[in-house]
C-alpha cells in the first residue's frame, strides 16, 4: 500500500514555491506575447529578415508610406511618374520596400514620364501625378522616354486632364 504524505510533511513552503513558479510562467507568457512594435507583433511572432538587401543599379524602390516608385540609375533615383510607365518599361522588376532614410541617401535624377500627345498636335505632354505637363524644351534623348514615341490620345481626353506646370530641362 502507498503511503499518502501527511499535511504536516508537505508544509507551507512547497505551496509558496508552486505559486512562485506559476507567477513566473504567467509573466513569461505575457512578455512573449506583448506587442513590441507598431505592427503589433510580440516576441513570439517576430522573425529576422531572411537576407539583407543588396542595392544595385536598375532596382525599383518605394518607401512604405509613399506612392512614389523610384528607379536607381547612375547612382540617382528617378521617380516613375505613372503605373503605366512602370508596367511598360519595368514589367518584371520587383519593387523593394525600403525606409525613406535609405532613399534620402541618393540624389534625384530626372523623373521618367508617360508621354502623350493629342492626335492632331505636335505638342507633347508628360503625365505627372494626374496632371498633364507641357514639354516646353527639347529634352535630351532618354531610352525610357523617347519623345517621338509619345502615345497619341484623343484631344478631348487630353483637354479633360488638369494642367500642371510646364516641364522644362532643369
Amino acid at each position: 500500500m502507498i503511503e499518502q504524505p501527511q499535511p504536516s510533511e508537505i508544509g507551507p513552503r512547497s505551496g509558496r514555491n508552486l505559486a512562485q513558479i506559476l507567477v513566473i510562467l504567467i509573466v513569461l507568457l505575457v512578455v512573449v506575447n506583448v506587442p513590441l512594435n507598431a505592427a503589433g507583433f510580440g516576441l513570439a511572432q517576430l522573425k529576422p529578415e531572411a537576407s539583407p538587401l543588396t542595392i544595385s543599379e536598375g532596382m525599383l524602390f518605394q518607401a512604405p508610406d509613399s506612392p512614389d516608385v523610384y528607379l536607381l540609375e547612375n547612382h540617382r533615383l528617378r521617380r516613375i511618374s505613372t503605373l503605366e510607365v512602370q508596367r511598360r518599361h519595368f514589367p518584371s522588376r520587383k519593387i523593394h520596400l525600403v525606409e525613406a532614410e535609405v532613399l534620402a541617401q541618393f540624389s534625384r535624377g530626372r523623373p521618367i514620364y508617360h508621354l502623350i500627345r493629342c492626335e492632331d498636335s505636335p505638342q507633347v505632354y508628360a503625365l505627372d501625378n494626374g496632371q498633364k505637363r507641357l514639354i516646353t524644351t527639347d529634352l535630351a534623348f532618354d531610352a525610357t522616354q523617347p519623345w517621338d514615341h509619345a502615345r497619341p490620345v484623343s484631344c478631348s481626353f487630353l483637354a479633360g486632364l488638369p494642367d500642371g506646370p510646364p516641364l522644362a530641362e532643369n
